[in-house]
């Protein structure tokens, strides 16, 4: 246990530094805070007896830490301005009502089904068929498909739309009510057909860590307004975590349930992802989607050496399942030299917030664990930033 105390002790140190220097509860304090409380949540479950893990090292967990803080930097003393002046093109305008439509159908097709399990019940029968690899239907028509799918790629555009709004003084409500509730409801409901607490949990997060990013923009008494109704729909959301935590693990273990989950993701990086790997993915888990198109063979993480099972291995594991420690770490520096070139303009425009929010997005979601394939939301998210940008110069 005594390097997960050092390992906690790192996060609090820093946030402690940071504090000192800036005196600022912004984004990158919000991100440290997240992953210093899995470092203390770490420590809580190898007191608790319950851990698992038995043989973690100190290197793992300083090379985590170095890389996290390499991420991390673009968002150091990052604060966007009191006054946002973003140019609406028609097309961003048009790309608002694109995203809001599809998410009104996405939602209409997924209500049924999501409250047919809300009225069952069997979150933990669910998740059992998903882990014993049997197929949930998704997608029930080609315009249900369509709909889910430019919902999902127009996301990162549509949440930093919802929060500008909130910035403005001519905002019409009745859009940011569109915004919003296509967003939360869409992924509550996508949570529920897969009985998921991250994607839940997950959200809460996000909708406190963008409000951190937007919070000297937007107006006070707005900002208050919309404190008080997130404080309303986190009630749900709590009452849905405790619900399939209980389904899924019985009264007796929901608890622990709880605890391991908030409580290991680093620990299994460091001695069931970075230690015993002696291959790498080399594209093949972020590029998962692509598989058939490159004739990849199905991805066996265990014949690379990875002994963790669950996925939870922060985002870091993720970046170390394809590239390995070298490779890993060459890696966070240029992500991180590219977030830096939009955080450190002097003025943003509506395209450079999709890729700031974005990212903070990212590692907030990867700080128990970031799923296969998710190079095709990054290309997805690019695509959407140049038509944006493009139309911000020409429109």
């Amino acid at each position: 246990m005594a390097f997960e105390v050092f390992n906690s002790i790192l996060y609090i140190f820093s946030l402690i530094l940071y504090w000192r220097k800036y005196d600022s509860f912004d984004t990158y304090f919000v991100l440290m805070t997240a992953f210093a409380f899995t470092a203390i949540m770490g420590v809580c479950f190898q007191a608790s007896g319950d851990s698992p893990y038995h043989h973690t090292s100190l290197l793992p967990y300083l090379y985590l830490y170095v890389c996290i803080c390499i991420c991390f930097k673009p968002y150091e003393g990052f604060r966007l301005e009191k006054k946002l002046y973003i140019k609406e093109t028609i097309l961003i305008k048009l790309l608002t009502w694109v995203y809001i439509v599809a998410g009104l159908f996405a939602f209409y097709y997924t209500l049924p089904n999501a409250l047919l399990l809300l009225q069952s019940g069997e979150w933990g029968e669910l998740r059992n068929q998903l882990y014993q690899g049997d197929d949930i239907e998704l997608y029930s028509s080609q315009t249900e498909r369509l709909a889910k799918n430019v919902f999902s790629y127009l996301s990162p555009f549509g949440i930093v739309m919802a929060f500008y709004q909130l910035t403005k003084t001519d905002r019409k409500w009745y859009v940011v009510f569109l915004l919003f509730s296509t967003w939360l409801g869409n992924t509550f409901l996508s949570a529920t057909l897969v009985a998921s607490r991250g994607i839940v949990a997950i959200l809460l997060l996000r909708i406190g860590l963008i409000l951190i990013l937007f919070k000297d923009s937007i107006p006070a008494k707005v900002k208050k307004r919309f404190v008080y109704m997130a404080g309303i729909v986190s009630i749900p959301a709590v009452i849905y975590l405790m619900a399939v935590s209980v389904s899924r693990f019985g009264e007796d273990e929901a608890g622990s349930s709880i605890f391991f989950y908030l409580g290991h993701a680093m620990q299994n990086f460091n001695e069931n992802c970075m230690m015993p790997m002696y291959d790498f993915a080399w594209g093949r888990f972020a590029f998962s989607y692509f598989a058939g198109i490159f004739g990849w063979h199905p991805l066996n993480l265990e014949g690379l050496g990875y002994t963790g099972g669950s996925g939870f291995f922060t985002f870091l594991g993720a970046f170390y399942m394809d590239l390995g420690p070298v490779f890993t770490l060459l890696f966070c520096i240029i992500l991180s030299s590219i977030i830096a070139s939009f955080t450190r303009k002097k003025t943003k425009s509506f395209s450079d917030l999709i890729i700031i929010v974005y990212f903070a997005s990212f590692f907030m979601n990867g700080v128990f664990v970031i799923g296969n394939g998710y190079a095709l939301q990054w290309i997805m998210v690019f695509i959407v930033y140049y038509i944006v940008k493009f139309s911000e110069k020409t429109i």
